[in-house]
């Protein structure tokens, strides 16, 4: 068949499956047409579901979707952010793991000053504070670092930080 073909292997009941694609188009107008198959475990046939997705002319107000895109780009971002600062501490670069965190902090707080629904949310509260806290833990590194026990479970914990940011089944 013609276009993208995507596979996942293993989809149960309350997962959630992010693909985020990257789209160029020289204007308003349609932009993809979905399929979804699936196996209907509870009526024990296979299914479809389909949508086409269009760019309107003009600007629009950014809805729901609009906001999941973002908190999911934020996320993958964070994501890669926690796993670099973490290779960074590991390679004693302690001012660039904490120079991460301080980038990943503007992020979430970019993300929460675009619109009001994000000021309160409680993932992006409690990533904010996950930030916090290991920013305070590497200002302070003075007190840990000549510690290696200490500071490989720093980077272990950055590390797994980051890989649970990632949506299941993202490779990295």
């Amino acid at each position: 068949e013609d276009g993208i073909q995507i596979v996942l292997p293993a989809y149960y009941a309350g997962d959630d499956h992010v693909i985020l694609l990257d789209v160029m188009v020289s204007g308003p107008g349609k932009l993809a047409d979905v399929q979804v198959r699936y196996k209907d475990l509870v009526h024990l046939r296979n299914a479809v579901a389909q949508a086409s997705i269009a760019l309107p002319a003009g600007r629009r107000a950014d809805g729901p979707l609009e906001a999941n895109v973002q908190k999911n780009l934020l996320a993958f971002r964070l994501s890669e952010d926690l796993l670099q600062a973490a290779q960074n501490l590991s390679q004693e670069n302690a001012p660039a793991a904490l120079a991460l965190l301080q980038k990943s902090a503007q992020r979430i707080e970019a993300l929460r000053a675009l619109a009001p629904a994000f000021r309160d949310d409680p993932e992006l509260k409690r990533d904010a504070k996950l930030i916090a806290e290991y920013q305070q833990v590497l200002t302070d590194h003075a007190r840990w670092w000549g510690n290696t026990r200490m500071r490989n479970h720093l980077v272990w914990s950055l590390a797994y930080a980051g890989k649970v940011k990632l949506p299941p089944g993202q490779p990295r």
